[in-house]
């Protein structure tokens, strides 16, 4: 799985696979990370990378936005941290 390989030194070198649809319900947990984290503002965009990775179990983030994903926490009780890369 490539999300279990070490990172590329270089981000621009990540593989990427097809785009998946966000379903509805990643939408709307989106808006709920959204609401309970207002503070940051986080729009759709970050929220949907938040429910997204709450959901594959994902917790790495390649992101430079520190200052929206280094608060943010996910999980059944917002308990669950990112890790951010690089």
């Amino acid at each position: 799985m490539a999300c279990c390989e070490p990172l590329p030194s270089d981000p621009m070198d990540v593989p990427l696979g097809p785009p998946t649809p966000v379903s509805w319900e990643r939408h709307l947990r989106a808006m709920e990370i959204d609401q309970k984290f207002h503070e940051l503002a986080l729009g759709l965009v970050d929220g949907v990378v938040a429910a997204v990775a709450e959901r594959l179990r994902v917790y790495r983030v390649l992101t430079i936005d520190r200052d929206d994903f280094g608060p943010l926490r996910v999980g059944q009780r917002f308990t669950q941290r990112l890790e951010i890369v690089p």
